[in-house]
């Protein structure tokens, strides 16, 4: 089966590179999307290797790594330019003022449940799509729509429709790690 595997490797992976390298214009990235879709065959091996389909599967695993990537870009530009905007809007920063709404922040993400939290992560701050989600953490659609909607409704009653703890609840989000503890 290795051998099955590193054959495939040698064959096709230089084409996959130059494909996602055509699509990003990023080495690095182009790199990662092979080694991803390369990892994904090895972890699936014994129903991948040999089927008629492999190429094609690798060819998709590329492609939806460098969309997701892009996706991923685009919803990090976003919040950085929102974050940018409502900065800019204060040309004198109340230290106290700011620390007591990063207090409120902090307090908000810690009050969501930790299974709102994730999806409202995956969904809102990631772009995932609600059935991606589901799918990755193996409910129905109609739950990630809930925990999306209850996320929403508790941050917006907690900040008092406050931009400004709301960009703060945004940031706090995107500083959970995997056990959902805040890492600032």
């Amino acid at each position: 089966m290795e051998e099955e595997f590193d054959r495939v490797y040698r064959e096709t992976a230089k084409e996959l590179f130059w494909m996602a390298y055509a699509l990003i214009k990023d080495k690095e990235i182009a790199d990662n999307a092979v080694q991803e879709a390369f990892m994904a065959v090895w972890e699936d091996r014994e129903r991948l290797l040999g089927s008629p389909y492999l190429y094609g599967y690798l060819v998709r695993s590329v492609k939806n790594y460098v969309s997701n990537y892009r996706r991923d870009e685009l919803n990090r530009a976003k919040h950085e330019s929102e974050i940018a905007y409502l900065t800019s809007q204060d040309s004198e920063v109340d230290e106290d003022e700011y620390a007591a709404r990063l207090k409120l922040a902090r307090k908000l993400v810690a009050e969501l449940p930790e299974r709102c939290r994730e999806v409202f992560v995956k969904c809102v701050l990631e772009g995932m799509s609600y059935q991606d989600c589901a799918g990755e953490l193996d409910v129905s659609v109609n739950t990630v729509k809930f925990h999306v909607k209850e996320a929403y409704e508790r941050l917006r009653k907690g900040a008092k429709n406050d931009p400004k703890i709301l960009l703060l609840v945004v940031c706090c989000l995107y500083f959970i790690d995997s056990e959902g503890v805040l890492c600032f």
